[in-house]
């Protein structure tokens, strides 16, 4: 699996975040615009589906120690 992440220096804190499959904290990027493209093992993501965790895909699961308002 593959995520773009397109740093959009408008946000709130000029740099974005991508956070793994687990809620884990995976890259942060600073303040500069950029695009990048980041490889994820989509096994990772079905182990935790069938084990019955909520993965980042789940509206219930929020990080606020992820999101800089």
């Amino acid at each position: 699996m593959f995520i773009e992440l397109v740093n959009d220096t408008s946000r709130h804190n000029g740099g974005s975040y991508v956070v793994g499959p687990g809620g884990e904290f995976l890259l942060q990027r600073d303040e500069k615009p950029d695009v990048e493209v980041i490889g994820l093992h989509i096994g990772g993501v079905r182990d935790l589906m069938r084990n019955g965790q909520r993965t980042w895909m789940s509206p219930n699961q929020l990080r606020p120690q992820a999101y800089v308002l």
